[in-house]
């Protein structure tokens, strides 16, 4: 395991206090060969003192503190500390399988060529799990089929989804002629441009069907919200977003 690649983990956290759950799951992983960078976004509750407790027991654990900017920037800060091969993405709310990180590895050194590993999840809603998987189009899909679903196709599922949690990615690939970062001044769909412009410079991609990620839906949160004037909101920042994406995927190649 020596000549292994290293994983760095991006997780930004704001008022997270239950972030126990996710950091356990990276610490009680069979691959050992990890950095996580936490980056706690200005939290008012006990994030702070929670990852620094983990932080001084674990050297592979990252803490660092900024004022409150919101997630992009958060992810963003993490993104110029990385010192990893690969790199892949850890919501606060959510956890990863026990085998996660010892399945992805594999699949890079299978083939040195692969800078992209999309993998299947879990959705965890009150308690329950529902496996979502890919169909055999998606499992044969290549860059092109991924870039241009991702998008363009109004089923948010489709193709991975555009999420960055689902995703593995060659640091030296991705990073290459400057760094990929997450537009900031957008606040839905973020992450969905991060992700068509890192697709956009690699070269091949491989999906697997082993549902590695858990993501943890709290019908609490503002982005799972029913409130009228919240979801006007989001329509206004689902807009602002577009609008950069159609930009981009205009002169993307």
């Amino acid at each position: 395991m020596k000549n292994a690649p290293k994983i760095s983990i991006v997780m930004p956290a704001y008022n997270a206090e239950k972030i126990t759950n996710a950091i356990e799951s990276v610490i009680q992983q069979k691959f050992k060969k990890w950095e996580l960078l936490i980056v706690n976004d200005g939290s008012s509750d006990n994030t702070l003192q929670v990852c620094n407790t983990y932080a001084r027991k674990d050297e592979r654990i990252k803490v660092y503190s900024q004022k409150n900017k919101g997630p992009s920037s958060a992810r963003n800060t993490a993104l110029n500390l990385i010192n990893g091969d690969l790199l892949m993405f850890l919501d606060a709310d959510d956890t990863l399988e026990k085998h996660t990180l010892s399945i992805l590895v594999s699949v890079f050194e299978e083939d040195n060529n692969i800078d992209l590993c999309i993998f299947a999840w879990n959705i965890i809603r009150n308690g329950k799990k529902i496996t979502h998987k890919f169909s055999k189009r998606e499992l044969r899909g290549n860059k092109e089929d991924y870039f241009r679903n991702i998008a363009y196709s109004s089923n948010w599922d489709i193709y991975s989804g555009g999420y960055p949690w689902n995703k593995v990615w060659k640091v030296k690939t991705i990073f290459k002629d400057g760094m990929i970062k997450f537009n900031e001044h957008v606040v839905l769909l973020e992450d969905r441009l991060f992700v068509l412009e890192a697709i956009d410079k690699i070269n091949k991609l491989k999906v697997i069907n082993h549902p590695l990620y858990n993501y943890v839906i709290n019908e609490n949160s503002t982005s799972h919200s029913s409130n009228i004037s919240t979801s006007l909101k989001q329509n206004l920042y689902c807009y602002d977003a577009l609008k950069y994406e159609y930009k981009y995927t205009r002169g993307a190649s």
